[in-house]
């Protein structure tokens, strides 16, 4: 799973470029979707480590943004999948 999440940062770095400066924390989310359980990766404008709704961005529209997980955890429990 390492190789296929550098891949992905990768390539959203390819499609997307550099992050501007402004950006100064990066969220990976976990969602459920009907395709199944997919993380995704955004960045952040804010961040305190005192309150962890800085997290709670929009999830990304763009579809490489997002990362299917293996077919082996996708009967899991999300609190599973999380940990």
């Amino acid at each position: 799973m390492k190789n296929e999440i550098l891949n992905w940062l990768k390539n959203i770095e390819k499609q997307h470029g550099t992050p501007p400066d402004a950006v100064i924390a990066f969220n990976l989310g976990l969602m459920e979707r009907e395709e199944g359980y997919m993380m995704y990766f955004v960045g952040a404008f804010e961040y305190t480590e005192e309150d962890d709704d800085w997290a709670c961005v929009e999830p990304p529209t763009k579809l490489y943004r997002y990362l299917q997980l293996p077919k082996k955890v996708q009967n899991e429990s999300w609190e599973t999948i999380l940990s």
